[in-house]
């Protein structure tokens, strides 16, 4: 007898995936403003420390904890 399931509900009661990079792009453009934000390309399935150092190297200037302090509000 099965005693517990698990469910992926991503994508499946909602389709979220569209509302939340819209999200993460808005923040990306607070943070790293407008020219380093589109630079960045996608992001879907990249953690933030990954994002944060292709924003750096794109010449964003931003404090790491900051930004994913921000970016993990965001999420909740």
């Amino acid at each position: 007898m099965n005693k517990a399931f698990i469910f992926d509900l991503d994508g499946v009661i909602i389709d979220d995936e569209k509302i939340w990079e819209e999200k993460k792009r808005q923040l990306y453009s607070d943070f790293f403003g407008e020219e380093v934000s589109t630079r960045l390309g996608p992001t879907s399935g990249m953690s933030m420390e990954g994002i944060y150092d292709l924003a750096v190297a794109a010449g964003a200037k931003v404090d790491k904890q900051k930004l994913l302090d921000a970016f993990f509000e965001l999420a909740t």
